[in-house]
């Protein structure tokens, strides 16, 4: 936001300040070197603290302890906490004020070094809790001392790798303690308020109710706070926790947002195209892969849309994100929502990518690539007809090599396609490929039946012998074998699948197709 009206600047300079000292990470000198320090000669400058008041009460007063900033330096900083916050966050900081003893002035002696996310959360409870804040310092503390015990060797290593083990088993299950379906209903409610609140109002939602493991939405808020354009966000991904490697275990809650055009179809009719459905769509694909396949997203990963990536609909050749955090048009306490202790959101906005900047930010990394957006002025919403910022040549929908990935029924992504063909999970049309290379969608029932446990084993049976004379380079044998197999269980997709696989690299290309064909009518 900025600021060109005088008035609204002295109304705002108090705000920012409270924002400032909120979002600062260090609560010391070291935050002014996370951004660049300006001050304004012309107009009124904001004045914030060197050394934050909750850490340092004793300087409350003090004239001396003050900085003078301009409102767009202070503006800039605030985005640049939260970016360092999250991007350090298991980085190791010295910090020489952890209270080795219970003041009222909170006068803090001990020197240590502790995690940037230890360092964080004393910050956050001395503004709230005080007494928490002692808790954790005591915590800290306690580890240092036992660090020191073993460091001299007053106790065996045996001992400390066994107490260290015990007391990071107990913090990991107050952390992890599964929530009642009282609180996580709570917290959907503080969920769709902290939205609504700093993105804009929700006029519709598409819910996946039969996703087993969590009831996942996507939100569509025709019109953000910016009126810049649509956002779509979600809620159930934060129902479960994500699984992060162990130093970032604290951001392992995330929910995910696109921004959109602000000619971007909303009404659900026309959403129901798919060259407009298909964001709502990979939002709930993504949702359901982080849970299914226990994965983790971060700030700065990539995630690409099958391997190689192919175009999300038929309008565009995008075919990857990019995760960042939502501060380039959103407030930067949008990004975590602190729902108790033992639970934060971490909100992560999704960019949509042309294969050659996927590959860009894996040989020049994600952080050169975002430079280049910001650069060149990229938007931070979908625009199908943008340039690449890592290419010359305008992208035109439809050049791509990987085109034609989606159903032809009913044009949704088709995913991880084989072969013998695969089922889309919208239509439930049978998918394969024609003698000419083109998609084809087939009104194939699905079958359920089964054969005996007897005849399944023994095609089984046959279908190992099979693969061994693969091995062999008996490829004739292979073939005879895998036709007996395939006649005695038909619902055995491994039998198929070899079958028309083997066939199509002797050559026989109509027969691997013909094989493809008859398995599908069995596909589960």
């Amino acid at each position: 936001m900025t600021l060109n009206n005088k008035q609204n600047l002295k109304d705002q300079i108090p705000n920012l300040k409270g924002r400032f000292d909120a979002l600062r990470v260090y609560g010391d000198e070291r935050d002014f070197n996370i951004f660049e320090v300006k001050e304004s000669k012309s107009e009124r400058n904001c004045e914030v603290p060197i050394r934050a008041y909750f850490l340092y009460p004793e300087l409350k007063n003090n004239p001396q302890n003050k900085r003078l900033l301009s409102v767009e330096c202070v503006e800039n900083a605030l985005i640049e906490f939260v970016k360092y916050r999250y991007r350090n966050w298991s980085k190791t900081v010295s910090y020489n004020r952890i209270e080795d003893r219970h003041t009222e002035d909170f006068d803090l002696s001990n020197s240590c070094a502790i995690k940037l996310s230890s360092y964080v959360e004393i910050i956050n409870a001395r503004r709230t809790d005080p007494e928490k804040a002692k808790a954790i310092s005591k915590r800290l503390i306690d580890n240092i001392e036992l660090i020191n015990q073993y460091k001299y060797e007053k106790i065996t290593k045996r001992e400390f790798e066994g107490e260290m083990r015990r007391r990071t088993a107990e913090i990991e299950r107050k952390q992890s303690k599964p929530r009642s379906m009282e609180l996580l209903k709570k917290d959907n409610e503080v969920l769709i308020q902290h939205i609504e609140k700093y993105v804009g109002k929700i006029e519709k939602s598409i819910h996946n109710q039969a996703f087993e493991l969590a009831p996942l939405s996507v939100h569509i808020i025709p019109e953000t706070h910016d009126r810049k354009g649509g956002a779509l966000v979600t809620t159930g991904l934060s129902v479960l926790p994500m699984h992060p490697p162990g130093p970032m275990r604290a951001l392992k809650y995330s929910e995910l947002l696109i921004r959109l055009p602000k000619d971007w179809p909303l009404p659900l009719k026309e959403l129901k195209i798919d060259d407009f459905f298909w964001p709502i769509g990979e939002l709930m694909h993504l949702m359901r892969y982080i849970h299914e396949d226990q994965q983790w997203f971060f700030d700065m990963h990539t995630f690409g849309n099958g391997d190689p990536p192919h175009p999300y609909a038929p309008n565009t050749n995008f075919c990857g994100f990019l995760f960042t955090l939502p501060v380039l048009s959103l407030p930067p306490e949008f990004c975590e929502l602190k729902i108790d202790d033992s639970k934060s959101i971490i909100f992560l906005q999704l960019l949509p990518l042309y294969k050659e900047e996927m590959d860009f930010a894996i040989t020049d990394t994600s952080e050169a690539l975002l430079k280049k957006f910001e650069e060149q002025g990229s938007p931070d919403y979908i625009d199908v007809n943008r340039k690449s910022v890592v290419g010359s040549a305008e992208v035109t929908p439809g050049e791509s090599k990987t085109a034609g990935m989606w159903c032809p029924n009913c044009k949704n992504t088709i995913r991880n396609f084989k072969l013998e063909g695969v089922r889309c999970p919208t239509c439930k049309r049978v998918i394969v490929k024609d003698q000419n290379g083109e998609l084809m969608a087939l009104d194939i029932p699905e079958e359920k039946g089964s054969v005996s446990k007897k005849v399944e084993k023994k095609a089984e049976k046959l279908f190992f012998e099979a693969l061994d004379y693969l091995d062999k380079h008996i490829p004739e044998k292979a073939l005879e074998l895998l036709t007996k197999a395939f006649k005695l269980n038909p619902y055995d997709r491994r039998i198929w699948s070899v079958k028309s696989t083997l066939l199509f690299e002797l050559g026989r290309r109509k027969e691997a197709y013909e094989c493809g064909k008859e398995g599908l009518k069995y596909l589960q």
